[in-house]
């Protein structure tokens, strides 16, 4: 009986384990390097840098022109492509939430490394690659939450109206 209730023990706490660490607090960006003519490109050079921190990951495409940067923070980040023969191009605006995949397909116009091609252009606001549902709730989403007596936790709060309080209708 003992054996029986300790590896119940260990079976429910290797469940809480799997969990706890399904929740994924990082995205990641992938895609297709291609050319003009919609032909992949090889071993592109891919720059990924987050605007807020200035940290840079980089990462080559593969033969068929497919490139992953993973455990990205959430944030919005700047993305550089360079490879022989063409001109450099730099996308800029890429949001990357957590727990997503962030598929972002890159293309290279022909040309000198010199110059460079710079796009602002943001995700495709549906994930065409993941069948899950799920959502990045924001700080100041949770901030405004009804609280009961939030005005107690709130030094003066008697002059502090949160804004769900501020929508509401006066009579």
């Amino acid at each position: 009986m003992r054996r029986l209730s300790a590896l119940a023990s260990i079976s429910v706490l290797a469940c809480s384990f799997s969990v706890a660490f399904a929740q994924n607090s990082t995205g990641e960006i992938h895609g297709t390097v291609f050319d003009p003519s919609q032909t992949v490109v090889p071993k592109a050079q891919i720059s990924v840098t987050d605007i807020a921190t200035g940290i840079t990951k980089t990462t080559v495409s593969g033969a068929d022109g497919s490139y992953l940067v993973p455990s990205l923070l959430n944030g919005t980040y700047t993305i550089a492509v360079t490879a022989a023969g063409f001109q450099k191009a730099v996308y800029s605006g890429v949001v990357v939430d957590a727990g997503r995949i962030t598929d972002m397909p890159l293309t290279l116009k022909l040309g000198t490394v010199n110059e460079t091609v710079e796009v602002t252009a943001a995700a495709a606001p549906l994930e065409t690659t993941s069948n899950q549902v799920a959502t990045t709730v924001r700080n100041d989403a949770i901030m405004d939450l009804p609280l009961a007596a939030r005005e107690r936790l709130v030094p003066g709060g008697a002059e502090h109206q949160p804004r769900w309080r501020q929508c509401q209708r006066q009579p």
